[in-house]
């Protein structure tokens, strides 16, 4: 158990996800100062605490590992404990951000998992199974590894049986979030050191290859007080014409430098593909950013001003909401909306988003609100993640720094993102074979429902089509 806690620690830094402070490792730490203290912070901050009564029992979680936090005084021990704590909250935004000194990586391969649907045993958890869904090319050894590739062992230990061993240290109100938490943190490990993959290619032969993992990047300015993370290892976007002139924009963040860059980034997008007939937005794998940002970008493709969401805030340190004055009926309200307004060269044409369990938080309020509005048809394999709270860090005595949501959000039909995450209107079952060929039936069927007209344009939509 303890090289196995070893291995994972890395995967239990949540939130920030390929970088460390430059702060040299501490020998020991008071884990029970920052238990105490994490406690403390949560009760007064959570927003959750008022949305979750009797799901989460946070005095209870506190007693039940004090007494290890009071024996423990190493840092990757402490950071595996303050995990588990965090874990407990059962939101998608939470976890342990950073412990000072403590640095893990992972190789650049994209790992899609799947639970077994069939051959179940009663009582028992289906078995996990995980996949190769991309790796970094320009890596001769990561290349080698063909897409589709079914990873078996992480030196020596069972896939499923590290899942199994993760999920009490991720945090996520859903299955699929908590899914996509440990795909991300399947490989992560110590930074500089080498481990044992074992794999079977999709033609059924198995290999095994040693790995590294490449060294911690670092960021040496200071953390502030309050910290804001998002997940997502690489800012990426781009647009194209596909065949039959349909737009396509793969879009996996909504953070591209500030706040000015990355709605510039996404206008120069829409503004490329005005005239196309119909619009792809691909957003799986997009794990949020700014909140402005969403409702901007949703901005160019609404004719009226409309809620794109609605944000509750907890009054800090007390159980209750705060009040303010809507805008839209100048009455005081605790669901204040967050609301879109058109933005022009308006794009009129008829929209089909893409979304998969990584579209999460600012990715979810941008396709939920749309999607209520009726403007947009959303496809994916599965809901998206399941979080809507605006996510804030706070730090701990020992440097350590634990993140939660702030807010909550709803969506304009009443919905709450939060423990659900937003429904595709069509599912498609992805399947690891077709990734082996390079094969993408959710792109296949979007362009599909924009040939047959699934997806309508703005003149023809409204809320609930």
């Amino acid at each position: 158990m303890q090289y196995l806690r070893a291995l994972l620690i890395g995967a239990l830094l949540c939130c920030v996800p390929s970088t460390a402070l430059a702060q040299k490792k501490p020998k020991t730490v008071n884990c029970h100062r920052d238990l105490e203290e994490a406690l403390e912070i949560v009760d007064a901050l959570w927003s959750f605490k008022l949305f979750k009564p009797g799901t989460v029992d946070l005095e209870q979680a506190f007693r039940q590992l004090d007494p290890e936090a009071r024996r423990t005084t190493d840092p990757d021990a402490c950071a595996d404990l303050l995990s588990r704590f965090m874990a407990r909250l059962q939101d998608g935004h939470s976890g342990l951000s950073y412990m000072p000194g403590v640095e893990y990586s992972s190789p650049y391969i994209i790992v899609r998992s799947q639970r077994e649907r069939l051959s179940q045993v009663p009582g028992r958890s289906p078995i996990v199974h995980a996949y190769v869904f991309d790796r970094d090319t320009t890596d001769e050894v990561l290349h080698s590894i063909p897409r589709g590739s079914e990873i078996l062992t992480v030196d020596g230990i069972a896939v499923d049986s590290l899942y199994r061993f993760m999920e009490h240290r991720v945090s996520g109100s859903t299955q699929q979030w908590r899914d996509y938490l440990c795909d991300r943190r399947l490989l992560r490990g110590p930074a500089e050191t080498d481990f044992e993959l074992a794999y079977r290619e999709p033609g059924a032969a198995l290999k095994t290859v040693r790995l590294m993992r490449p060294p911690a990047d670092t960021i040496k300015e200071e953390l502030d007080n309050e910290l804001r993370v998002y997940f997502g290892d690489i800012t990426h976007s781009h647009w194209e014409r596909l065949e039959g002139g349909w737009g396509y924009i793969r879009y996996t963040s909504f953070v591209h430098g500030r706040l000015d860059q990355t709605i510039d980034r996404f206008d120069e997008m829409v503004d490329s593909l005005l005239g196309a007939p119909g619009l792809i937005i691909d957003l799986r794998g997009n794990g949020g950013g700014f909140s402005a940002a969403r409702t901007e970008i949703a901005g160019r493709f609404v004719a009226d001003k409309a809620p794109l969401t609605y944000l509750q805030i907890r009054h800090p340190g007390e159980n209750a909401v705060i009040e303010r004055i809507d805008p839209t009926t100048g009455s005081y309200t605790t669901k204040l909306p967050q609301l879109v307004h058109p933005r022009e060269p308006i794009y009129t044409g008829p929209v089909v988003v893409l979304i998969d369990r990584g579209c999460f938080s600012a990715c979810e309020a941008f396709t939920g609100g749309l999607k209520s509005l009726g403007r947009v048809l959303v496809i994916g394999p599965e809901r998206s993640g399941g979080g809507s709270g605006a996510v804030g860090g706070l730090r701990l005595p020992s440097g350590a720094v634990i993140s939660f949501s702030w807010t909550v959000g709803w969506l304009p039909d009443g919905g709450q993102i939060e423990s659900h995450g937003v429904a595709p209107h069509i599912v498609v079952q992805e399947r690891p074979r077709d990734w082996a060929v390079g094969r993408d039936r959710v792109l296949e069927r979007a362009i599909r429902a924009l040939e047959q007209g699934e997806a309508k344009p703005l003149a023809e939509t409204g809320p609930g089509d």
